[in-house]
């Protein structure tokens, strides 16, 4: 606990308090403002949960709005200020703003403080003028060092496209925060999804050491089904496994999964993702009906999701979908989703869309423009380092009837991601079914 300076007057037995959650908004510095959107979810999401945990009054606000304003007279002041210390934004808020924010005399009570971290977080209250009133720790204490992990986690997605060296230090520094988290509470459910998706990130970076693949994926699953176990409404641990069964080639299994993710939590931080894992199972396991339903529900929960623009492009080559696309619904489409992905580079998106586009040109009765449009968006390895525009243009050849190239690509596609390589004989989709009489395919495969 810290303390503002004592006023000489006796004071007031009534106390005015908030508490503060940094994740509602991101702090930058003190030259920069605040952002003015929740960080963890939309208002009527961060409400809904509160409800589900029987909170009876909920107020939810940016940062920005409970923060002093800077630049007045009179800022606003409180007897109480309590913030959970799990990220740099909340130093940074220390630092800068919530010393402001006390009454003289005023207490500023902070917790989930690793024991590691006490020195920076003193440092931080002393820099702010504050004086230390007591300072306790409990060493059994699992939340804190689960968070973190949990944190360290989402930083690491976060990071994904920048070189592989410099997330897996991030992923490195999650795992040890679990596994001390779980040295001290085994079934801690926060601390056992956090290690499950943290090592589950390894595997897909191919970062999992050779010949560790097969027990690396049994334990990521182990973890994540423990979490669930502990904790059935672990959303996000249900969102993951999705996740892992889908790549596994278990499809069925994984959307079944997500859409229990979906129910257990629709106002999920990443129910947008979920909601994109319901569309991708429902469009590999060619389900016409169950596709057009997802991606019309992700279009009018996350309009502006650019994956919702995608999956337009997507469901143009479903074989069920009547009547067939035309050529300008498909180059519509790809206008409207290269207008909005911001997220991929944007030379890949281009391809990308082009190559989604060629599949659906195809459906459309146009092979030549299909196969014409293919060729103009293939991409070398500056675009395309993991192999993705390789894999879709795998998924066009076997479209096209073009086989041989289509195994070519594959193996290509495998080259680069070995650690995938052990699941494509049980695959569910149907994009290249008609490869599993192919005497090369059944070799790249491992079946006779």
């Amino acid at each position: 606990m810290a303390r503002a300076s004592e006023p000489t007057s006796t004071r007031s037995t009534d106390v005015e308090a908030i508490d503060v959650h940094a994740h509602f908004g991101r702090y930058e510095n003190g030259a920069r403002p605040f952002n003015r959107r929740l960080m963890s979810a939309d208002a009527g999401e961060v409400v809904a949960r509160a409800r589900r945990a029987r909170i009876a009054v909920s107020v939810v606000s940016p940062l920005q709005a409970i923060m002093p304003r800077g630049g007045g007279d009179n800022p606003p002041q409180f007897d109480l200020v309590v913030n959970n210390v799990l990220t740099d934004f909340d130093l940074a808020a220390i630092e800068y703003g919530l010393p402001r924010a006390l009454a003289p005399g005023g207490r500023l009570i902070l917790s989930g403080i690793r024991g590691e971290e006490t020195a920076r977080v003193e440092a931080a209250v002393a820099a702010a003028g504050l004086e230390v009133l007591d300072l306790r720790q409990d060493d059994k204490w699992a939340a804190p060092l689960s968070q973190q992990a949990i944190l360290k986690y989402r930083v690491a997605r976060l990071a994904l496209g920048a070189p592989v060296a410099t997330i897996s230090p991030i992923i490195d520094a999650g795992l040890e925060r679990a596994e001390k988290a779980l040295a001290i509470a085994p079934n801690d459910p926060d601390a056992r999804e956090a290690r499950g998706s943290l090592r589950y990130l390894q595997w897909l970076l191919n970062l999992t050491p050779s010949g560790e693949s097969d027990a690396a994926m049994a334990a990521v699953e182990a973890d994540l089904r423990a979490a669930i176990a502990a904790n059935p409404s672990q959303a996000s641990a249900m969102n993951v496994l999705s996740h892992l069964l889908i790549v596994e080639g278990r499809t069925s299994d994984g959307k079944i999964m997500a859409g229990d993710a979906y129910k257990a939590d629709p106002y999920l931080t990443d129910a947008n993702k979920t909601v994109w894992r319901l569309f991708q199972a429902s469009m590999d396991l060619d389900l016409t009906t169950e596709t057009k339903k997802w991606c019309d529900e992700g279009t009018r929960r996350f309009s502006a999701d650019y994956r919702f623009s995608e999956c337009r492009l997507w469901m143009f080559m479903l074989r069920g979908l009547q009547p067939p696309p035309t050529a300008d619904q498909i180059w519509k489409a790809y206008d409207a989703f290269i207008d909005a992905d911001k997220v991929d580079k944007p030379e890949f998106a281009k391809r990308k869309g082009m190559m989604l586009a060629a599949m659906g040109l195809n459906r459309a009765g146009l092979a030549d423009s299909a196969k014409s449009v293919v060729g103009r968006a293939q991409g070398d390895e500056s675009i395309d380092p993991t192999g993705d525009l390789a894999y879709l243009e795998a998924m066009a050849r076997a479209q096209f009837d073009e086989k041989d190239k289509a195994i070519g690509l594959l193996s290509r596609y495998y080259a680069k991601n070995p650690q995938r390589k052990a699941f494509i004989s049980r695959d569910e989709a149907w994009y290249f079914k008609s490869l599993e009489n192919e005497p090369r395919y059944k070799s790249l495969v491992g079946t006779r």
